[in-house]
């Protein structure tokens, strides 16, 4: 980095993981309960990330996928497709138009 000089702060959420995760634990015909006990994780944890009301430490994000028998990486990157930019990304930084 070039003395002096600062990056652009971009800040994002994640929304709609827990969405996902739901959407895998149906998929799969697994109840909610099934899933945390599964994950040892306690059921109002899940239900909170489920309903998007809490984040997903990456622990827990392990515990699920293997709950869900999907590789944490996959789930990892199901999680990213998922991020929202709460500003624009400056115009130096964006993808140019084809």
């Amino acid at each position: 980095m070039i003395k002096g000089t600062r990056l652009p702060v971009v800040q994002f959420t994640v929304r709609g993981v827990g969405s996902l995760i739901r959407e895998l634990r149906e998929a799969k015909s697994l109840q909610a309960k099934q899933l945390a006990a599964a994950a040892e994780i306690d059921p109002s944890v899940l239900s909170k990330i489920e309903n998007n009301s809490l984040g997903l430490a990456t622990d827990v994000l392990i515990r699920i996928a293997a709950a869900l028998d999907i590789a944490p990486l996959d789930l990892a990157q199901r999680c990213l497709a998922r991020v929202q930019f709460d500003m624009p990304l400056p115009v130096h930084a964006q993808p140019s138009k084809p």
